[in-house]
């Protein structure tokens, strides 16, 4: 078992820690929950528009301030690199059910096409290679109560052609949510998804993604905002402000877009290799 799976499994057996007034989440009865609440409570506020990466960029760091503070991790931060095996992600050592993976593919059964909502846009996914729960690594079924699953889809990946935003900003989506539904499984939901620990290493990988386009012009990029604040712009809202606040529920104090758009500045101060 890899360190940061034992990691995540620590803050599973944590207490919670957030503001239970502001975090109105009663079923939470750990850490970890916390933060799958938060996303899920705050899904329709941060998803396809102008501030989904700076807030998932934050979530994602608040998460890794928990490993060290009350995990005593010391690491860098890992992420999932989708570009080295993007032909079939079965192969990554990430998801080949392998000793320091997190799981291997699902159990397969036959079923038809995955038919999802991504908050107000529907989509329909192909076959996927799995579908049921993960029998390998250490969330395997009967090892974890979450049961797991995967349903790896390696050959057909919807786009979402009809992001209303530039081309890089678009682009970037898209890569948020092919990876998300190349998983599949629990990805599929967009409320849930933060239950799954694929998540941070999926999300690791979309910052990177993000940092590396900023880096390129850091000047002109860095405040930038792609779309404006409703998912996929419906129904038709403003655009971002660099000066609005990013809200969290209750599990961390509210931050401006301004003030997190640089993972080299704020409370940051980190790159990616």
């Amino acid at each position: 078992m890899s360190l940061w799976t034992r990691l995540r499994l620590a803050l599973e057996a944590l207490p919670p820690q957030a503001n239970t007034t502001t975090l109105q989440a009663p079923a939470v009865t750990s850490r970890y929950d916390e933060f799958v609440a938060v996303h899920l409570l705050k899904t329709n506020d941060v998803h396809y528009n102008g501030v989904f990466f700076v807030w998932h960029r934050h979530f994602l760091w608040l998460y890794n301030p928990d490993l060290r503070n009350l995990c005593r991790y010391t690491g860098p931060v890992p992420y999932w690199d989708w570009t080295l095996n993007s032909d079939d992600p079965r192969n990554s050592t990430v998801f080949d059910g392998s000793a320091c993976s997190l799981r291997g593919n699902g159990e397969y059964y036959p079923h038809g096409v995955t038919d999802l909502s991504l908050i107000n846009k529907h989509l329909i996914v192909a076959l996927g290679t799995g579908r049921g729960c993960v029998t390998e690594g250490p969330f395997a079924k009967g090892t974890w109560t979450g049961h797991i699953g995967n349903d790896f889809n390696i050959t057909d990946v919807p786009e979402l052609d009809d992001f209303p935003t530039s081309t890089a900003w678009d682009a970037l989506n898209k890569l948020h949510t092919a990876g998300g539904l190349t998983i599949g499984s629990l990805n599929n939901d967009v409320y849930a998804s933060a239950g799954d620990p694929a998540i941070w290493l999926h999300h690791g990988m979309v910052d990177r993604a993000w940092a590396i386009w900023q880096g390129q012009d850091m000047e002109a990029r860095r405040y930038q905002v792609g779309a404006t604040r409703t998912p996929f712009n419906d129904p038709p809202s403003a655009r971002v402000a660099v000066d609005e606040f990013l809200d969290f529920t209750g599990l961390a104090e509210r931050v401006t877009l301004k003030d997190v758009t640089s993972t080299l500045d704020g409370p940051y101060w980190y790159v990616y290799e």
